[in-house]
Formats: C-alpha cells, sequence, structure tokens
C-alpha cells in the first residue's frame, strides 16, 4: 500500500493506493471516497465542508499525478510530480542495466530513486540537474570500481 499527502489550499488529504487497484481519499481518518481505479487512472468525487471535489488521480513510474477540481474550478496542488522530460532525466542511470548486468542494474536502480527524491525536493532546478547527473555519474563510478576490483581479483 502507497500513501500520498496533499493539501489543497490548507486542506490536508490522504491518497491510499491499495492492491488490487483500491484507492482511498481521506480527510483525517475520514474516508471521502473508495474507487477501484481502471488501470492507471481513478476519479473520486465527494463533498467536504461544504464544498464539492473531483480528483483525478493517474499513476506512472514516477508516482501518482492528482488533478483536482473545487466546485467546478481546477485548483492547484502542493503534490510535485514530474514531467516526462524529467523523468528521463531521473531515470537515465537505469541504461547501467544494458551493460552493467545486476550490478549495474542495482547501482542505476539506487541512483534513479535518488534522482526522483532530487527532482521532488524544493531545490533550484539548476541544482537538480547537476545532482542529478552528479548523482548518475557517481553510480557509474561506484560499478566500474566494483568491475575492476573483481577482475583484478582474477
Amino acid at each position: 500500500m502507497a500513501e500520498v499527502k496533499f493539501k489543497v489550499g490548507e486542506v490536508p488529504f490522504r491518497l491510499f493506493m491499495r492492491v488490487g487497484g483500491v484507492q482511498e481519499l481521506c480527510f483525517g481518518e475520514t474516508q471521502l471516497s473508495r474507487v477501484r481505479a481502471l488501470g492507471a487512472r481513478a476519479e473520486h468525487s465527494f463533498t467536504h465542508a461544504g464544498d464539492a471535489y473531483e480528483v483525478g488521480v493517474q499513476s506512472d513510474l514516477f508516482g501518482p499525478r492528482v488533478n483536482v477540481r473545487k466546485n467546478g474550478q481546477g485548483v492547484e496542488t502542493d503534490l510535485v510530480s514530474l514531467s516526462g522530460a524529467a523523468g528521463l532525466m531521473c531515470g537515465w542511470p537505469l541504461v547501467m542495466v544494458a551493460f552493467g548486468g545486476a550490478i549495474g542494474g542495482g547501482l542505476g536502480g539506487a541512483a534513479a530513486a535518488a534522482n526522483l527524491a532530487i527532482y521532488k525536493s524544493g531545490l533550484p532546478t539548476w541544482a537538480k540537474v547537476v545532482l542529478n547527473l552528479t548523482c548518475g555519474g557517481l553510480a557509474f563510478l561506484a560499478w566500474l570500481a566494483i568491475g575492476v576490483a573483481i577482475a583484478s581479483q582474477r
């Protein structure tokens, strides 16, 4: 089960994404909506504190994207979702799987996970790009060092 927290204005919501595609949208401990996702998409409709909400959730490799309408008007949330370009920037270390085998895949996966955390942070864009490239580069250097160490043992 994954839990995603986001705010609409000052109103905090919690989205639980359960096994089997079931999603629950809650305010505190109060369940506002429960739906089964169709593929990677789900639509929630509910009323909270006199306001009508429509929440669309789309899941992909980089986490859920949430689109919220409050009383028919689109509103912003504090949930950070990645664009396709940012997703590619985060996932580029995964190419190490192609030539690095299990060790490269593990290091590339760890670097990609670290890159996701970097992109979801509040850092300026230039710092995110520099840290992203540095993280992937360090994973490659670690893979190279492990390979040299293994080769020197033969």
